[in-house]
């Protein structure tokens, strides 16, 4: 979809990568949408988008409020980019401006979380759309097997006229405005590009250096891969937790895919308990939580977890799944359960019940 106020406003999902196909829809980029009308907020909407990373900075969050920040069913969040807010007097020096956006571990790893936890379909944006979405986008696309030629093309495409508007604003106030802020050289995104790979080497070395999970990291890998949703819940009887070991092996907890039957994720959580341990299950409100993963390349699992209780501990299990239910104190369940992201969920549930 095509905006006039919201520039440079597009869907990442354009490159041949490392899997089958990527899927669009899951992630657009553009420049800010402060400055639109609200037909083309409510445009937006209509499209789906259930997240918004901004990316521009405390002055332009204070000064031009998103409006996104408060709109029901959508999850807003602000994300300061270090050195987000600088601009170089010379073009030669954007590669390594684009660099320092990248040397904070901790900056890096929360930002790639948000990322990989938001709810999808997600905006990312910061003001022009062109250098921290820029960026950030560069990074996405290079996780998933996107040529080196396809990442600088899409760089390019910010300054194919698309910045009209940022540019008459910005000249309003500031007539010097180098030129190169709204038409780079793709000899820029090149020589960051080396820059980048002569510090981390290679894509290993970046994740070695962020501190992500392995599981993360293989989100971050498959992120336009096919989205999956499933739902589950912890289930507690008397203080204590349900924990299943699977005939596959590992302790887990009950989970399972939409099914077109379902009116909603509550009901696909009650009917896999149901199916997997023969107990009927109560929702408890006031607690939800997601876990992401990828079970196999080109795929991307989005799990969400609610709080339950059931009556009894009657079990009855699913063979071709369940090979044993067990019910444990929370710090039993704790050591059983085979996945960090199972322990917490369970972690998370155990604060919101027995506070």
């Amino acid at each position: 979809m095509k905006f006039q106020y919201i520039e440079n406003f597009r869907d990442l999902a354009e490159y041949p990568c490392a899997y089958e196909e990527m899927t669009k829809g899951i992630i657009y980029r553009s420049g800010s949408p402060a400055y639109a009308p609200k037909e083309e907020i409510d445009g937006v909407l209509a499209m789906g988008i259930k997240s918004v990373i901004d990316l521009r900075g405390p002055y332009f969050w204070e000064a031009f409020p998103s409006p996104f920040s408060n709109v029901e069913g959508v999850e807003y969040y602000q994300i300061n980019v270090p050195q987000g807010e600088r601009f170089p007097t010379y073009e030669e020096d954007i590669p390594a401006l684009y660099l320092s956006f990248l040397t904070d571990p901790y900056f890096i790893r929360g930002a790639l979380r948000t990322i990989i936890y938001a709810k999808k379909p997600l905006l990312i944006h910061c003001e022009a759309g062109k250098d921290r979405t820029g960026v950030m986008s560069a990074l996405l696309l290079l996780f998933n097997g996107v040529s080196r030629e396809n990442i600088v093309a899409d760089y390019m495409k910010s300054y194919d006229g698309r910045l009209s508007g940022t540019e008459e604003r910005v000249r309003k106030n500031y007539a010097e405005a180098p030129y190169f802020m709204f038409h780079a050289h793709p000899d820029t995104f090149e020589k960051f590009l080396d820059m980048f790979f002569e510090k981390y080497s290679d894509l290993d070395g970046f994740f070695e250096c962020s501190g992500l999970s392995e599981s993360e990291i293989g989100c971050l890998m498959n992120l336009f891969g096919v989205q999956e949703t499933s739902a589950g819940a912890v289930v507690f009887h008397e203080g204590k937790v349900l924990v299943e070991h699977m005939a596959l092996g590992h302790y887990s907890m009950p989970k399972g895919h939409v099914e077109k039957m379902d009116k909603d994720l509550y009901d696909t959580a009650r009917r896999e308990i149901k199916e997997e341990v023969g107990l009927d299950a109560k929702i408890l409100p006031g607690f939800e939580t997601c876990s992401v993963y990828s079970p196999r390349p080109g795929h991307i699992k989005r799990v969400v977890w609610f709080m339950a209780e059931v009556e009894h501990e009657n079990v009855v299990c699913q063979p071709e799944e369940v090979e044993r239910v067990i019910f444990l104190s929370p710090a039993d369940a704790m050591r059983v359960l085979t996945h960090d992201d199972d322990r917490r969920i369970l972690t998370e549930a155990c604060k919101a019940y027995f506070k």
